[in-house]
């Protein structure tokens, strides 16, 4: 009768296989969450998730993304099965798949946001009244100061 030796001792077993990477890349893929596929190895997930964002991040941004195409393509499939009964829950349906996609994958489908500068930089002009006649009620007529790239 073989013992278990634990959750970490296995995590360890799934850390040294070299095909665990493209297992889970794969799992992702197709949905699943990197807590679901830790809960069916039995390791930790916290561990789990820290090593294999830590060391196969990119892998999981790709997995992520193929995901994020799944579900754009998916869209219009349950668009085009719509029928007038089932339209809200499809609604809803298509509504969470693309936000998702636009989160997972947001260069393809996110919002754009574009921001144009001119290079225009207005001119200020002030007029400068001494303080004191100011104070006093009394206005110094003075030529108006233009202030020009931070110079007076």
């Amino acid at each position: 009768m073989e013992v278990d030796a634990g959750p970490m001792a296995r995590l360890e077993v799934v850390k040294s296989d070299v095909e665990t990477a493209s297992v889970v890349f794969q799992r992702l893929s197709e949905g699943e969450t990197l807590g679901e596929i830790a809960k069916c190895w039995g390791v930790p997930r916290g561990r789990f998730t820290q090593w294999y964002m830590e060391e196969h991040g990119g892998l999981y941004d790709a997995a992520l993304k193929v995901l994020a195409q799944a579900d754009a393509q998916e869209t219009v499939e349950i668009a085009d099965a719509s029928t007038p009964e089932s339209v809200g829950s499809d609604k809803l349906r298509i509504s969470s798949r693309q936000w998702r996609s636009s989160k997972w994958d947001r260069e393809r489908y996110g919002e754009k946001t574009q921001v144009q500068h001119s290079g225009l930089v207005p001119t200020l002009t002030i007029e400068i009244v001494g303080v004191a006649q100011a104070a006093q009620g009394r206005v110094i007529e003075q030529e108006p100061v233009k202030i020009e790239d931070g110079l007076i």
